[in-house]
């Protein structure tokens, strides 16, 4: 079985629906949305973001929370955090300022890095 994903065009909605390989339709009802294959998300690293060097899948979130989740880490002070609303992967910029706002990021949420550097968030 795989897992195949559907998005409804004119609301942006996102769903991931199983088949068996190369069962998939085209098109698949959900609450009474009629919501086309998004080829394109199937793929890994579907869409590349410039905006980040630093991502994480860990720590991000559906995708249809992403604007909440951002809007989180802003009102908690992590304003170089977003949340992509296409993956829900969390985000940050590049360079020194984007490992700092990462560094923010999981201290102020709890979140440790296994693979932490010097003064990187580790677990206690």
């Amino acid at each position: 079985m795989t897992m195949y994903s559907y998005r409804d065009e004119e609301s942006g909605a996102y769903i991931e629906q199983v088949f068996a390989m190369g069962e998939a339709p085209e098109t698949v009802e959900f609450d009474g949305i009629t919501m086309k294959r998004d080829r394109q998300s199937e793929w890994a690293g579907r869409r590349p973001d410039t905006r980040a060097d630093y991502s994480s899948i860990a720590i991000g979130c559906n995708p249809v929370q992403a604007l909440e989740y951002t809007k989180n880490a802003h009102r908690h002070g992590c304003n170089g955090t977003h949340f992509d609303p296409d993956t829900g992967r969390a985000m940050w910029g590049s360079g020194s300022a984007g490992r700092a706002e990462r560094k923010k990021y999981c201290r102020t949420f709890g979140y440790t890095d296994q693979d932490a550097g010097y003064s990187d968030p580790v677990p206690n």
